[in-house]
């Protein structure tokens, strides 16, 4: 990828890609959601489907549409090193009641994705983190 680049991100609750391959109107718990507003069936429903949790490049993902979900945004956690978040702050749509940023692995998990030293372009790592909501 180029600086300036946009991502996407796809999840299929419930179901594997293939399956929406193979079935694109599939719909119910398997139907995909998307990052971005003009890929759901909705444009209204990608907004806080997937949001930042911080200034790092962490961004949490809804397993149901946002609209019926239980906005913990704690279902999909993950990090891009190097992206620039342009979507909706996690502060907007959550509840500090719910909020798992507040627990000791959420507060570690935040720590850890911190950046230790400036990042070059060029950095071919890439560091994936998983929040379990059960610990």
């Amino acid at each position: 990828m180029k600086p300036g680049d946009k991502i996407g991100i796809m999840l299929v609750p419930n179901g594997t890609v293939r399956e929406v391959y193979e079935n694109p109107n599939i719909g119910g718990d398997k139907q995909p959601l998307f990052s971005m507003a003009t890929a759901n069936s909705s444009d209204a429903e990608a907004a806080g489907q997937i949001a930042s949790a911080d200034s790092n490049g962490i961004f949490v993902m809804e397993d149901m549409p946002i609209a019926s979900s239980d906005r913990d945004l704690n279902d999909i956690i993950f990090a891009f090193k190097g992206a620039a978040p342009q979507v909706i702050s996690m502060d907007e749509l959550i509840g500090s009641n719910t909020d798992w940023r507040t627990s000791e692995a959420g507060k570690k998990l935040i720590a850890d994705a911190a950046p230790k030293s400036e990042t070059k372009l060029d950095d071919k790592k890439t560091r994936y983190y998983f929040y379990n909501k059960s610990a």
